[in-house]
């Protein structure tokens, strides 16, 4: 039971990825995204569509000579009204091809359309212009909660200043003052011998599965399967629930990039610790380095800026190793004399598992398992990131500072594991589940998290192992982790709707309170 959300296309495998940046063109060579449309008003556009389908759609008509006597002929008034009508409502629908149920966008997925989400390059090569362009109209992110104002809002924060401060009535207000706080997204990290049937030759993730009896751990219910790791990404990061935004990109595209800035965990540590993002990949993956940016990462640093490109893979389009990112991540450690809050995104593991290894790991049963192509190179790569893990954490003792690590695997492997054995396990939430820890230098009393606990809701098990103060929100966000499970909207859930539709698109007028540690 490891994996993540279905619903999403696959990601690239290395083949399809240029690894390099292309040469300086004479020209922007960009594609046209929603971001395109912030430059004039919605309504402008829709009136230019109109315009254009209407001067199509009435050329030939308008050419119709009248009547020696008594006007134009009854038809062609009638056809130049039908062509009027028949280019607004083409102009509304496709003005909304984002909006759920929208009839075009449906014709579009009838064809098999598949949207490129990660990369709206690709997205325009596969989908065309016309496709790629309406997938990227504009549309509302999130739909306004009823009852939303400054004030309710901000009526919702002090409530939640209140609980957060007898919260840090036993917390330590400077436990992280002079702490590095590494978060580690594993891709397509999961634990495959929790699969009921999987019978392997070799345990793949020894020392990680040791270390979770050792320290604060637990399963993470994901919001992935087989792709999307920066809505993960950004679910941990932000305490938002990607899953009340509306059908459109991706946050990271949609929202984030294009922000200013965006409310993110990294606002406790501006001030105090040098951030650094770390992701040895391509920075417009997801738009994954504009988002960076808004969240406020001091430093950045992508698949053209890392100072290692090692891989554990002979095979040239194998991705860079774990190893790799990070021997980075302790070259900014040792680097910056302040301490420093990291986020590590790996790329080892991440598609394109078949012939990757020499050594793949046997899978003994069952049989669809035995023939899945790439599921036995891909445990292997699985070995060689836990491996990577334990080295890591052996260069965290030996380097002397206090440091505390959050480690999550993000969604299950793209096509390797068969759908029968997803299908045959006990739980209904087995594809959507990794494993997940909190490590510190200091140590962390072992803890094994019972449940299954939501992205949004991870950044808050640091808090809890290492006792620092929380915020309003992350108050909010303890509420929601205890909260049992139930069918409907509870109350908490609109609060917390209330909140985050006023961070994300909203005013923003309770941004500050929200994310500020209450004054003891």
């Amino acid at each position: 039971a490891t994996a993540p959300a279905a619903g999403s296309t696959a990601e690239p495998s290395a083949a399809s990825t240029p690894s390099a940046p292309a040469a300086p063109q004479p020209y922007r060579n960009e594609q046209i995204t929603s971001d395109t449309f912030d430059m004039l008003p919605v309504s402008v556009a829709v009136v230019g569509i109109v315009a254009w389908l209407g001067v199509l759609g009435m050329g030939t008509l308008l050419r119709v000579p009248p009547a020696p006597r008594g006007g134009l002929p009854r038809w062609v008034v009638w056809g130049r009204v039908t062509a009027v009508v028949v280019a607004v409502v083409v102009a509304v629908l496709t003005a909304g091809f984002n909006n759920e149920g929208n009839p075009v966008r449906r014709a579009f997925e009838r064809t098999g359309s598949a949207w490129i989400v990660w990369s709206q390059n690709e997205n325009y090569r596969v989908n065309g212009f016309v496709g790629a362009f309406l997938f990227n109209m504009p549309s509302a992110p999130m739909n306004e909660p009823e009852g939303y104002s400054r004030d309710a809002v901000l009526a919702i924060a002090d409530r939640y200043a209140d609980k957060a401060h007898e919260v840090n009535r036993f917390r330590d207000p400077d436990v992280l003052a002079d702490t590095n706080v590494v978060v580690i997204l594993g891709e397509s990290f999961i634990d495959p011998l929790r699969l009921e049937g999987l019978e392997l030759g070799e345990d793949p993730i020894p020392f990680t599965r040791a270390l979770m009896d050792d320290t604060m751990s637990g399963t993470m219910h994901t919001v992935a399967f087989g792709g999307g790791t920066a809505n993960v990404e950004f679910e941990v990061l932000t305490g938002m629930s990607t899953g009340l935004f509306a059908q459109t990109l991706p946050p990271y595209q949609g929202l984030v990039a294009s922000a200013d800035t965006f409310p993110s965990v990294l606002s406790r540590f501006e001030g105090t610790h040098h951030t650094v993002g770390i992701h040895p990949f391509v920075a417009d993956f997801y738009r994954r380095g504009d988002a960076y940016r808004a969240f406020g990462f001091d430093e950045t640093k992508f698949q053209d800026t890392v100072g290692s490109t090692a891989k554990v893979s002979t095979v040239e389009t194998a991705y860079i190793s774990d190893a790799a990112a990070y021997e980075e991540l302790l070259g900014d450690l040792e680097e910056h004399q302040e301490p420093v809050f990291a986020k590590v995104v790996t790329m080892q593991n991440h598609a394109g598992y078949a012939n990757l290894y020499p050594d793949p790991i046997p899978v003994l049963a069952p049989d669809s398992a035995k023939d899945s192509w790439g599921l036995s190179d891909y445990l292997r790569g699985l070995s060689h990131a836990d491996a990577a893990l334990q080295g890591l954490l052996a260069d965290l003792e030996a380097l002397g500072e206090d440091t505390v690590v959050l480690f999550y695997g993000d969604h299950a492997p793209p096509s390797v594991i068969p759908a029968d054995l997803w299908d045959a396990q006990e739980s209904q939430t087995a594809r959507y589940e990794t494993p997940w820890f909190v490590w510190s230098t200091e140590g962390v009393h072992p803890t094994r998290h019972q449940g299954l606990v939501e992205p949004t809701q991870l950044w808050n098990q640091v808090l809890r192992a290492t006792e620092a103060p929380i915020t309003p929100w992350e108050a909010l966000l303890l509420e929601l982790e205890a909260q049992p499970p139930s069918e409907k909207p509870t109350d908490l859930d609109r609060l917390h709707e209330l909140l985050q539709y006023d961070l994300a698109v909203g005013g923003r007028h309770a941004a500050e309170a929200l994310f500020t540690v209450p004054a003891p």
